[in-house]
């Protein structure tokens, strides 16, 4: 017998639909159970504002979502949602496997989100007189995105590096084209505009965003994707080491960010007092970048390799697979050799932790 039963429209007749209450939020959570299930599943909510609509769905019961939007679905979705109530999503699961490759797991719940925006964010872009800096402006919040010319270097423990781990051997040569990357770590304010709620350990709006997995860093770039209409990415691990050498703007090799004095450039263990730090609290490196070393760890778009000279990503726009994946920088708790700019670390793609957080690149 086709197993479905779905939650989402016991809750409906048993309590009504829900309500949106505010713009960039999630107006409706459910679970689709594996005990009976049909190949289309509908979902009713209420609309109090016109809106652009969109579904997600998880299977580790809610705690990650598919960093993309799903295709396969009809009724009130997308777009200009009119208002009303009884608004009905159609999600056909079984041509989303068969067209758009979502591998459903055997047997496991769904759990679904309805996202609402109902009011389009004001997006402004400028760039400096050199095009060095590119500033986005999202309803008031501010953040850059720095320019980093192509170049060549050697990525790894170079002499300057002093005692390296073995993940950081043998030193080789790479070659990267022009890139932006983010002056600072994603900060709490921007994360809450973009995702409706603030899931850090610590909460202040200039403190970058931590409790992040890999997976919700590129659900938040998915999301800003398309209220920007632009291309960021997590940074691949070759462009986050380049970037932090500050090459090509600096040619002296330094073993931090920007400095071989640690309290210049960077918080870690010993003058963070153990908490996480405001972004910009320390000097920027040759290229104007803040925090490179220290405060949070940082994603990249890298599942991890211990030969990683011979497994590395170029630059991708989607998430690379792989249980684990590559994080640098070091985090307000680490010694000084985890911060070193060619120290590699590595986590859970799907774990959440207080000391990591992520730069945007595009």
């Amino acid at each position: 017998m086709r197993r479905f039963l779905f939650f989402a429209l016991v809750s409906f007749l048993l309590c009504g639909v829900s309500d949106v209450v505010k713009s960039q939020d999630i107006i409706y959570r459910g679970v689709d159970t594996s005990a009976m299930r049909r190949d289309t599943m509908r979902i009713y909510y209420n609309l109090k504002k016109d809106a652009d609509v969109s579904l997600y769905i998880s299977f580790d019961n809610g705690r990650t979502f598919l960093p993309r939007s799903l295709k396969a679905v009809r009724g009130d979705v997308g777009r200009k949602v009119k208002k009303g109530k009884n608004r009905c999503i159609e999600w056909n699961f079984k041509v989303e496997e068969r067209d758009e490759g979502v591998v459903i797991p055997s047997g496991s719940d769904i759990h679904f989100e309805v996202r609402a925006s109902m009011e389009p964010l004001s997006v402004d872009v400028k760039k400096d007189a050199d095009n060095d800096v590119m500033t986005y402006t999202i309803d008031g919040v501010q953040f850059k995105m720095v320019y980093i010319a192509n170049g060549t270097y050697n990525m790894g423990c170079t002499d300057e590096q002093g005692t390296c781990d073995k993940t950081e051997q043998p030193v080789h040569q790479v070659s990267l084209t022009s890139f932006f990357l983010g002056e600072t770590a994603v900060t709490q304010q921007l994360w809450t505009l973009v995702m409706g709620r603030n899931p850090s350990s610590v909460m202040g709006s200039n403190l970058p965003v931590n409790n992040v997995s890999f997976d919700d860093a590129w659900l938040f770039i998915s999301y800003l994707n398309g209220i920007t209409k632009q291309r960021f990415r997590l940074p691949a691990e070759a462009e986050w080491e380049y970037a932090a050498r500050s090459i090509p703007a600096n040619r002296i090799p330094t073993r931090y960010s920007g400095s071989d004095n640690p309290d210049d450039v960077m918080w870690y263990g010993e003058n963070s007092g153990g908490m996480l730090q405001e972004v910009k609290g320390k000097s920027p490196n040759h290229l104007g970048l803040y925090d490179m070393c220290g405060n949070v760890f940082e994603w990249c778009n890298d599942k991890w390799s211990d030969r990683y000279f011979k497994n590395a990503q170029p630059p991708q726009q989607e998430p690379v697979s792989g249980s684990k994946c590559v994080v640098r920088g070091g985090c307000f708790r680490s010694s000084l050799e985890r911060c070193r700019v060619s120290a590699r670390g590595d986590y859970k793609r799907g774990e959440r932790l207080e000391i990591v957080g992520f730069r945007l690149a595009k």
